[in-house]
């Protein structure tokens, strides 16, 4: 009896392998794992999707193929630091990397370059807000804002009003309304000029007129002079000269344009009108250019990110000659973006209009081209 019941169970056993084994060949397959199925902590870093070719075409691009041949573009400069983001671009071959070749001019003043824009004889300048910019308009030069290139932010106050140490430490000055009866150095007194703004400005502070005080037009270099003799009780000066009158002792910063003039915009890229209606390629390039030395200027001065590099630019092209100088002095600040701040142009001929420098109607919108700043952005982005 044992026996037979060890057959039975044996072929019992036989059969129920064999049912198994038919079950299982007539069964799907299982589905191979994905990588998904993995164990959280061996999944791979996650990336972003790749774009498809439609967002491809519409996103950024930082780079372009350059023109061919090179195009030739001559910019007026002023061997300041206030074109820090022109010599950038230059020194680091952002323009040559556009196919443009930029030949840079130095000039005294806006003066002397305004009207080679007029006459082609000059495509790119920055320019002050001043009589002599918009005279050069209302007098039938249609010359185009296209960007931003001098921003008062806080801490860029670059521009300042010195005192002689005397009148702060003796109490003599305490206020905007000391100022009367005193004796001032303007560079451009007369003319229109942003130091002449920033001067009546603090004049109206404390209630009182131009007429109030005596304002001169000297030259920076004069007004230095003055100020050591003492023959002066003040003047309006720009880096790196208030830094150093102030280490040798000569004066005391007093109030400076970021103080008197908050978030104002006063200087703008030029374009001549002929660049701009003639050399439209070569016009939007240029601003790519300019806007990336911009950035490269801004994050070296506000972030310190490569600032050796952009002091040793600055060093090469304009008057400051000394490295040291860079680490003391206040610099002046330039919107990464370019963007243009019609209500800053405004205020500027209003108060130019109200001192009687400027005789004729401006209309701002034919003044404001900014498609070339659009252009850029469209092609290097905004930078936050």
């Amino acid at each position: 009896m044992g026996e037979k019941w060890h057959s039975r169970l044996a072929w019992t056993v036989g059969l129920m392998v064999m049912v198994l084994l038919l079950v299982a060949c007539a069964a799907p397959a299982a589905p191979t794992p994905t990588p998904s199925a993995k164990p959280a902590a061996q999944a791979p870093t996650p990336q972003p999707p790749q774009p498809t070719a439609a967002v491809k075409a519409a996103a950024p691009s930082p780079t372009l193929a350059p023109l061919s041949p090179p195009v030739t573009v001559r910019v007026a400069v002023y061997g300041s630091i206030g074109d820090g983001a022109i010599y950038i671009a230059q020194d680091k071959g952002y323009f040559k990397e556009q196919g443009l070749q930029v030949e840079m001019s130095v000039f005294g003043t806006t003066a002397e370059s305004i009207p080679l824009l007029g006459s082609e004889k000059m495509e790119v300048t920055r320019g002050v807000g001043s009589a002599g910019l918009f005279n050069a308009i209302v007098r039938g030069i249609p010359l185009k804002i296209v960007a931003d290139s001098g921003r008062t932010y806080k801490g860029s106050g670059y521009i300042a009003i010195v005192l002689q140490k005397e009148l702060i430490d003796s109490g003599q000055v305490k206020g905007f309304s000391d100022l009367k009866g005193r004796k001032f150095a303007v560079a451009g007194a007369g003319t229109g000029s942003l130091f002449e703004r920033l001067m009546h400005t603090a004049l109206a502070k404390g209630s009182l007129s131009p007429k109030d005080a005596s304002l001169s037009n000297f030259s920076m270099a004069d007004a230095m002079s003055a100020m050591g003799s003492k023959s002066i009780d003040g003047a309006v000066l720009a880096e790196p000269l208030v830094t150093q009158g102030v280490e040798r002792g000569l004066f005391v910063r007093w109030q400076g344009l970021d103080d008197l003039l908050p978030d104002e915009q006063h200087t703008w890229l030029i374009y001549a009108p002929s660049f701009a209606e003639k050399s439209p390629e070569a016009a939007k390039r240029f601003m790519v250019a300019y806007l990336k030395g911009a950035r490269d200027y801004m994050d070296a001065i506000k972030l310190g990110k490569d600032k050796e590099n952009v002091i040793n630019v600055l060093v090469k092209y304009t008057s400051v000659k000394e490295p040291a100088l860079f680490s003391k002095m206040i610099y002046p600040a330039v919107d990464p973006n370019g963007g243009i701040d019609k209500p800053s142009i405004t205020r500027m001929i209003d108060w130019n209009t109200g001192q009687g420098y400027i005789t004729g109607k401006l209309d701002i919108n034919t003044m404001v081209d900014d498609q070339f700043l659009k252009f850029a952005l469209g092609q290097i982005g905004e930078s936050r």
